[in-house]
């Protein structure tokens, strides 16, 4: 049987990976960009994977997912280049996370599901899930190392 220590450590190992999780979807839904960049490593890798078809590649939000995402620097500059649409911002709620300790490296699958009020009415724009490989920097803190997000659903009005 592991050790109490071990079994805390797991424990506080997969809330911290589980903050990091929710804190990209707040971050990003309030353009908090200094919270937002700290979540990843200084190497990071960002990709988002459509499903085939679900957004045109020459759409604005097309334009934008159409290549990684790669380090800190390009990270801040994707999150200030997010367009805002009217009204409330959009929302990421995040479910059903799956996380996989090895040390000081980690990897979670969690289901995604991405919101917008629509004159008062919550409208579901998009589902997918992420993928993410996580690492413990040398501060100590967990930072995610590379997340792909793959969209399989997508409410064609805003792609």
């Amino acid at each position: 049987m592991d050790s109490i220590e071990n079994r805390v450590r797991r424990l506080e190992d997969e809330r911290a990976i589980q903050r990091l999780i929710y804190n990209y979807g707040f971050a990003v839904d309030n353009k908090r960009q200094e919270l937002w960049v700290d979540i990843f490593t200084e190497d990071a890798v960002l990709v988002f994977k459509p499903e085939p078809g679900i957004i045109p590649a020459d759409s604005a939000i097309g334009k934008m997912i159409e290549r990684p995402i790669t380090g800190r620097k390009q990270l801040a500059e994707w999150l200030a280049k997010l367009p805002q649409f009217p009204g409330p911002p959009m929302k990421h709620a995040t479910v059903n996370t799956i996380i996989t300790l090895h040390g000081d490296e980690a990897a979670a699958d969690t289901n995604l599901i991405h919101f917008m009020d629509r004159g008062g009415t919550p409208v579901l724009l998009s589902t997918g899930r992420y993928m993410d490989k996580f690492r413990r920097c040398a501060d100590g803190q967990w930072r995610i190392a590379e997340r792909i997000a793959h969209m399989d659903s997508m409410r064609q009005e805003q792609a």
